[in-house]
């Protein structure tokens, strides 16, 4: 057997072990430890508990993805190349099943070591502490020692899982603001009070205008990246944010986020992210680019979700009338197959019967086809008469449509048969003009039969029917775009 197929045999066999299913990875893994499949199994066990950390920081995040926080376990690699401890896992591995899992236990601990040797010396480089401190409460109390207590207005003592649920209750979005100013003691602010962060927080945050928008539109909450839980976020939402798409820790401005919650899946939806210079940025300019962004953005990913929903409510809706219009042609049906078979008496003696009639009086049969044909022209003459008449008496009591007129709403209509209209209406218009407009079409099922009798209802956010009355839009509550339906009455 060659050597290619030999590697190709251990690539196989390691991607059953770990169930790894890239060759590439596979390879690169074996290749490490000496194509020893035990020694690579091992080294991809270690790297597991980092990439499960990796992939819970993201779990709860929609719109945001990111592959590349963590790319392999490098400490564990690290340590196999100090010499001699490859040659003692990959003899381990072959020797002593009982010595090779606490071979595996003190390089984990080895690699771990490394790896935070190595993120001190990187944090103490470039002064940055991200994700240090676990209590939020240690954080905040600080942040109001710099900035006062004028700033609890808009953030309050809380994590962001009492944010999240004020929101929902709120039916409103968040905004999270990254703090990336590190420095604690009043001496040192006072030496870097021109760091964005601290003219955002003196110059912005503290203008009445902005305060009395956020707690108008949103709930507010204050990420101290010192906090465990805020680097995360921050990882999350600020990656290709830095300088040329360069290291987070590169980031000084001020990170502002506005964030809703999908209403169905429970899952954090970015609307809105940016970098503000405090230098450059009025409060006001702050309000209209990114907080009004953001809660445009919010408004609409709520209509689109409104929308999905009533279209999925017209379809069963359709649905369910076309099954109650057959229901309703089969009852008929079965109701005329009854009246003739009750009429008929039997069959066979009617059949001898109306066989003698027919030799007496030859043109018998096609005179009685002739007459019920006659009586159901005569019926669709009298209801396509009566249809006229609706839609004439209708189309007079009809108001004009308005034109541009900032008090009026847009009211769509779906019809049985498919067709949607679209009409203007004034706040203070009465119901009775949807009705008239309804009136002033020819309605007909999907099978092209007149409905007479109808009722117009709304799907969402839950069924409610209208009556035709005198009531205005503006007192049922209509002065926003609005999907009714118009469903035929049995």
């Amino acid at each position: 057997m060659s050597d290619d197929s030999l590697k190709q045999n251990k690539i196989n066999q390691f991607k059953q072990l770990t169930n790894v299913k890239n060759d590439e990875i596979a390879a690169d893994y074996l290749n490490r430890n000496n194509w020893d499949c035990a020694a690579a199994s091992a080294s991809w066990t270690g790297n597991a508990d980092v990439r499960a950390q990796d992939s819970s920081i993201s779990r709860n995040f929609e719109s945001i993805q990111d592959s590349n926080l963590w790319n392999g376990f490098w400490g564990y690699d690290f340590v196999l190349q100090l010499p001699g401890v490859r040659q003692l896992n990959w003899l381990g591995a072959r020797v002593s099943v009982e010595v090779y899992p606490w071979i595996q236990t003190v390089l984990g601990t080895m690699a771990s070591l490394s790896a935070r040797m190595v993120s001190m010396v990187k944090r103490s480089s470039n002064g940055k502490n991200y994700g240090s401190v676990r209590s939020y409460r240690f954080c905040y109390r600080q942040f109001l020692s710099q900035y006062g207590s004028g700033i609890e207005v808009i953030f309050s003592n809380s994590k962001f899982r009492t944010a999240l649920e004020t929101a929902k209750q709120k039916q409103c979005c968040i905004m999270i603001y990254f703090h990336t100013a590190t420095y604690t003691n009043k001496d040192e602010h006072q030496q870097h009070s021109s760091h964005p962060c601290d003219l955002f927080v003196t110059n912005i945050l503290t203008n009445e205008s902005v305060q009395a928008y956020i707690l108008h539109n949103m709930v507010a909450w204050m990420a101290d990246l010192r906090y465990v839980e805020s680097a995360h976020l921050f990882r999350q939402i600020a990656i290709g944010m830095g300088p040329n798409g360069s290291s987070l820790d590169s980031i000084d401005e001020p990170l502002i986020a506005i964030v809703g919650i999908h209403p169905e899946y429970n899952r954090l939806v970015l609307l809105e992210r940016a970098l503000v210079d405090p230098t450059q940025v009025s409060p006001m300019e702050f309000v209209c680019n990114v907080l009004d962004q953001g809660i445009q953005k919010w408004q609409e990913f709520k209509l689109k979700l409104i929308r999905e929903e009533e279209e999925r409510s017209a379809s069963r809706l359709i649905r369910e009338q076309q099954e109650k219009e057959y229901e309703e042609l089969l009852r008929k049906e079965l109701e005329r197959q009854q009246r003739d078979s009750e009429d008929n008496g039997n069959p066979l003696e009617n059949m001898f019967e109306y066989g003698a009639k027919l030799k007496t009086d030859p043109k018998r049969g096609v005179h009685e086809r002739d007459d019920e044909n006659e009586e159901d022209e005569e019926v669709k003459k009298l209801t396509q008469l009566r249809c006229q008449q609706r839609i004439e008496h209708a189309k007079s009591k009809l108001n004009s449509e308005p034109v541009n007129s900032s008090d009026s709403v847009k009211v769509r209509i779906h019809l049985p048969n498919g067709t949607k209209l679209e009409r203007q209406f004034q706040h203070d218009d009465a119901i009775e003009q949807i009705f008239y407009f309804v009136e002033s079409h020819d309605l007909r099922t999907a099978q092209g039969d007149i409905v007479e009798d109808w009722e117009l209802i709304r799907t969402f956010p839950h069924v409610f029917k209208y009556e035709k009355s005198q009531l205005t839009l503006r007192q049922l509550g209509i002065t926003s775009s609005i999907n009714l339906f118009v469903q035929q009455v049995f």
